[in-house]
């Protein structure tokens, strides 16, 4: 029960610096601004191609325009990629000022403004970039490989299953860790997520049970914002079911954001219990101590000491 202990006093430490809540907020906000330019952009190239094509099209260039109509589809990509990488820069930029935050309120009682967050983690730039990069060409292989082994076919559903619970547990594993070791040492993806299984199967023992707590109590607030939606559009008359309605929405968000919050919060904790740093209030060595597998002792050999 260690990890559940660890998970439920790290919710407690988040809710004694509510600002904290601030960053997935924010960032979360970026992302949909990335997203809408994304997407102009992507209208604006439509919209030049079709332009073109047309024109092409009554001057009877029939070869040219085939070429732009395959056009669409690498420059479709292109913009995707883009900004697939973009928002993981904002996100994990984002993510480790949170941390940076959170450690210094945790271990030293001191709350960090955002600003002064943010501008600290932009010395972790040139990581940030190369962990976009890497996560946005390794999920996109990903989709693709669970699509074709989904497909449009019912026989699919078990293999489909089968595939995303092996590919959710690999990455929960290889991602445990992996940016609190970015804070510390800075190290590319490929390492970082190297340091981050060896960690885990290394030394944890009940922080599963840990992980379990946190995503346990966000879900129920989560659940309770879904039925205060549902019970809006099905039993409220309106205008009164409009005003309900985005209070399930504003519970459903927020339990969005403690998940994210308390979720690597509680892995930085043990991170930093594991680097022998000092715990923070309502942590207590015993109560991390259970949270790490028991490392076995050789046995001794007969006469020594």
């Amino acid at each position: 029960m260690a990890g559940w202990k660890v998970a439920s006093a790290t919710r407690k430490l988040i809710f004694k610096d509510k600002g904290l809540l601030a960053y997935p907020i924010i960032s979360a906000f970026l992302i949909l601004i990335d997203a809408g330019v994304a997407f102009a952009v992507w209208l604006f190239v439509q919209f030049l191609t079709a332009g073109a094509g047309l024109a092409l099209a009554n001057a009877q260039h029939t070869t040219t325009v085939t070429l732009w109509g395959e056009l669409l589809i690498p420059t479709s990509i292109l913009v995707f990629v883009l900004f697939a990488v973009l928002a993981d820069f904002t996100s994990v930029l984002f993510l480790l000022a949170m941390l940076l935050s959170f450690r210094e309120f945790s271990m030293k009682g001191q709350k960090m403004g955002m600003s002064q967050a943010l501008s600290q983690a932009m010395q972790y730039k040139n990581v940030i970039i190369k962990w976009s990069i890497f996560w946005t060409f390794v999920i996109l292989p990903i989709e693709i490989i669970e699509g074709v082994i989904s497909g449009k076919k019912k026989s699919h559903l078990v293999s489909r299953l089968v595939f995303r619970f092996l590919v959710n547990t690999t990455l929960a594993i290889a991602l445990m860790f992996v940016f609190p070791i970015m804070l510390d040492d800075k190290v590319g993806p490929i390492e970082a997520m190297k340091r981050s299984v060896s960690t885990f199967v290394g030394r944890f023992g009940n922080t599963v049970g840990g992980l379990i707590y946190t995503d346990l109590y966000p879900l129920l607030l989560m659940l309770l914002g879904l039925v205060v939606i549902v019970a809006a559009i099905l039993y409220v008359p309106a205008p009164f079911n409009v005003a309900l309605a985005s209070v399930g929405i504003i519970i459903w968000g927020f339990a969005l954001v403690l998940k994210d919050c308390t979720m690597n919060a509680f892995k930085l904790i043990l991170y930093d219990a594991k680097e022998g740093r000092p715990l923070p209030e309502g942590f207590s060595q015993d109560m991390i101590a259970g949270a790490f597998k028991q490392q076995q002792q050789p046995p001794s050999s007969p006469g020594s000491i």
